[in-house]
């Protein structure tokens, strides 16, 4: 028979549980990854220091600093919290959800690294503004060749002559 953790080892996303207090419980080899520790030293470590941006929130307003107060405020909002590697800080998406395990509440800790999502934000927006500009100057153009055939057209009246271009609506 295969066990939670059995699964949840080979889960290709960042899965972290942890106690009342914060400290983790289980962390799987994705977020030893996203992190870019080892498992031991991923087992010492306690959720706000992996998250820091999870003390910008307002604790006042979800209760006491434990796994209780974790869970409001996720469940409340999908949290964007910067959380903090031996690379740097970067920014991750917290899903939470609260389980039971043997008698004991646990918060388990669902993170999405944004840093990928983020740069391709940034890249359909700069892409829009490109093809904006290029739409500008598309239309510019067609609008100043219209204006242009119309000016032939009325020179080529003024001959007497048939017009060169005819008006396609």
């Amino acid at each position: 028979m295969v066990t939670e953790s059995e699964i949840l080892a080979v889960c290709p996303v960042p899965i972290v549980s942890v106690k009342n207090d914060l400290g983790l419980l289980y962390a799987n080899g994705a977020a030893a990854s996203l992190f870019d520790l080892d498992m031991d030293s991923l087992d010492q470590a306690n959720l706000l220091n992996l998250l820091p941006g999870l003390r910008q929130l307002d604790r006042a307003s979800f209760g006491s600093p434990d796994g209780t107060w974790l869970l409001h405020g996720a469940a409340r909002d999908r949290l964007q919290v910067e959380a903090q590697s031996s690379r740097g800080t970067f920014q991750v998406e917290v899903d939470v959800m609260a389980l039971q395990q043997e008698g004991q509440d646990v918060t388990v800790v669902v993170l999405h690294d944004m840093t990928a999502l983020n740069g391709s934000l940034a890249n359909i927006l700069r892409a829009h503004r490109e093809l904006e500009e290029f739409n500008r100057v598309a239309i510019g153009r067609e609008l100043r060749m219209v204006a242009l055939k119309e000016e032939i057209n009325d020179l080529l009246a003024e001959l007497g002559r048939t017009p060169r271009y005819i008006d396609d609506d």
